[in-house]
C-alpha cells in the first residue's frame, strides 16, 4: 500500500492506534462537563469530592454493548470507583452504574451515594420508593 493510503496512526504512551473515527470512545466534552456539573462535583458512588479535570465519565451501558455518548447514559466518578464498577458487573448492574445491553439507560435507575434512586438526566431526577 503505498505511503499516502494508509490511515494516519497516533502516538499514544509509545503505541500505536488507527486514527480516531465517529464511533470514538472519546466524550464530548460538553457531556463530561455535564455530567461533572449534575453530580455537583461529588462522585455519584461515593459521594467524595472530585477533580473537574481528572474524574472519570462513565458509560452505564458500556460501548462495547451499544451505549452512547448522551446524558442519560453517563455518570460522574471518581478513578477508583471506576474501576471498582469493572469490577463487580453485578453489583454496578444493581444500582445502575451498568445497564445491561437490552436496557434503556433512560429508563433504568441509578442508585447514588445518598441511597435514592434517580434517572439519569440533565440533573437528577428523584424516584420515590415504596420501601
Amino acid at each position: 500500500m503505498s505511503e499516502h493510503l494508509q490511515k494516519p496512526i497516533y502516538q499514544k504512551a509509545g503505541r500505536p492506534r488507527a486514527s480516531r473515527s465517529p464511533r470514538s470512545n472519546k466524550i464530548p466534552k460538553k457531556l463530561r462537563t455535564a455530567a461533572y456539573e449534575r453530580a455537583g462535583g461529588l462522585c455519584d458512588c461515593c459521594g467524595e469530592w472530585m477533580d473537574p479535570e481528572t474524574f472519570d465519565a462513565h458509560h452505564r451501558q458500556l460501548r462495547s454493548r451499544g451505549g452512547k455518548h448522551t446524558i442519560e447514559n453517563l455518570v460522574a466518578l471518581k478513578h477508583e470507583h471506576h474501576m471498582w464498577v469493572h469490577q463487580h458487573p453485578a453489583e454496578s448492574t444493581d444500582r445502575g452504574l451498568m445497564v445491561p445491553s437490552w436496557a434503556d439507560p433512560v429508563d433504568t435507575p441509578v442508585r447514588r451515594f445518598d441511597g435514592n434512586l434517580y434517572l439519569s438526566r440533565w440533573a437528577w431526577e428523584r424516584i420515590e420508593e415504596n420501601r
